[in-house]
């Protein structure tokens, strides 16, 4: 007699609960990746030439992984804030503003060794920042529950509580 094992039911909920939470969270996580290889790429160009400047992006790197670390952690417990997350994006956002800043002033050396123009350079960097706004704004949607990965999360919750 060959027998099935299937999972028992409380383990199908936590899998329903994780797989609704990791919806509510995946346009942050992703871009987090994605603002994260960027940083790596950005960071491994600037250590190649041997410019300290590579400091930023490693730091927005570090922030990068303490993000994904409280993300992932998320999805086991029921939270609605990421402090964590929240205040690496807005780092990583203060220092690409002032990196900018630096590049319209004094040219692409320093940070973009490789541009030919501090026009791309700023424009590459109007992209990330533009990216870490998002991931903020879609923190601040789930946080107040107007998410509409919510409703889904709710109705996955109410009828496993039932």
């Amino acid at each position: 007699m060959s027998t099935s094992a299937r999972p028992s039911k409380p383990i199908i909920d936590r899998q329903r609960i994780r797989s609704a939470r990791s919806a509510r969270l995946l346009l942050v996580r992703y871009l987090t990746a994605a603002l994260f290889f960027f940083d790596m790429y950005w960071s491994l160009m600037l250590l190649m030439e041997g410019r300290p400047t590579a400091l930023f992006p490693l730091a927005a790197m570090v922030a990068g992984i303490l993000a994904a670390t409280e993300q992932v952690h998320a999805l086991d417990l029921d939270r609605e804030t990421f402090p964590r997350t929240a205040s690496g994006v807005k780092g990583s956002l203060v220092g690409e503003l002032a990196v900018m800043l630096v590049t319209v002033a004094f040219g692409t050396s320093p940070f973009f060794p490789i541009l030919s123009s501090p026009a791309l350079a700023c424009t590459i960097l109007t992209v990330t920042m533009a990216a870490r706004l998002l991931v903020l704004w879609r923190l601040e949607r789930i946080r107040d529950h107007s998410d509409k990965a919510f409703d889904y999360y709710r109705s996955v919750r109410d009828s496993i509580d039932c």
